[in-house]
Parts: C-alpha cells; structure tokens; sequence
C-alpha cells in the first residue's frame, strides 16, 4: 500500500475519533417518579343493604345483610375513575365462595374506562332457589387489566 494512502486513512481516522471525542453537551436530565393507582373505586350503589368504598379507593365492600331471600335477584352499581390521561380496559373477575350456589354476573367482556372519567360496573347477584336459610357466603370481586 502506498504510504500516501496509509497517511490518509490514519488521517481520516484521526478526524472521526477527534469529532466523536469533542461533541459538546448541552445539557441533561433525569426522570424520576412514584407511579400511583390509576383506577380507583369511587361509588357504590345497591339496591340491598350497604356498600362501602374504602378511604384509598383501592376496594369497596357489599354487605347485603338479612334481607336476601332464595330465589331473588340483586345488583350494585360500582363506578370506577381513572385518575390517569390514558383510556384503561379493566376485566371483572368474579371468585363465589363454594358455599355459595347460585350467581354472579359481571360484564364478559373488557371495559373501558375513560381517561379522567368514570365508568359505571353492573354486578347482579342471583340467589339460587334452593340456597339453604342461614347460609353465610362471601363473593370476591376483582378488578383487573384486561387481557385484549
């Protein structure tokens, strides 16, 4: 190889690394955060006994109390806010205690909560005909992000 060619590859060589090592910064900065719940349970209606939400909005309580009968039907109205800035699907999954046999019905598919907005969930309890007088159960209800 020519030396007058070897010269100009150091060189240019030379130049990349020289330009890479004096590229002049501006500025920089950091991102930080503490991410928060965005979807909070901020409502509950029933049509019997008492439903609470909890103070951090994270959990609401349906206690229907003595007045459910065998073969009725009950419903509760919880409303969800989104305390975000996008739109987030939710499922509602629904675990009855094994005592408990008659039904829960919630939404099938995902809902979608609007971003800063609410959105109301229908739960309907059907108790069963032949539930047995005195029975205690519990129905857990659970929120989650939806699988699309």
């Amino acid at each position: 190889m020519k030396s007058w060619v070897l010269r100009g590859l150091i060189g240019a060589l030379a130049v990349v690394g020289v330009s890479i090592g004096l590229v002049t910064k501006y500025a920089e900065g950091t991102i930080t955060g503490t991410v928060k719940q965005a979807i909070l349970v901020t409502g509950c209606a029933v049509d019997v006994g008492e439903c609470t939400v909890s103070q951090d909005g994270l959990s609401f309580t349906w206690n229907m109390g003595e007045e459910v009968y065998q073969g009725s039907v009950y419903t509760a109205t919880v409303t969800l806010e989104n305390k975000g800035n996008q739109d987030i699907n939710v499922g509602v999954v629904v675990s009855p205690s094994e005592q408990f046999e008659g039904e829960v019905e919630v939404p099938k598919e995902p809902i979608t909560v609007p971003a800063g907005g609410t959105k109301e969930i229908p739960i309907t309890v059907i108790i069963h005909p032949a539930e047995e007088p005195g029975e205690q159960y519990t129905i857990k209800v659970d929120i989650v992000p939806a699988t699309e």
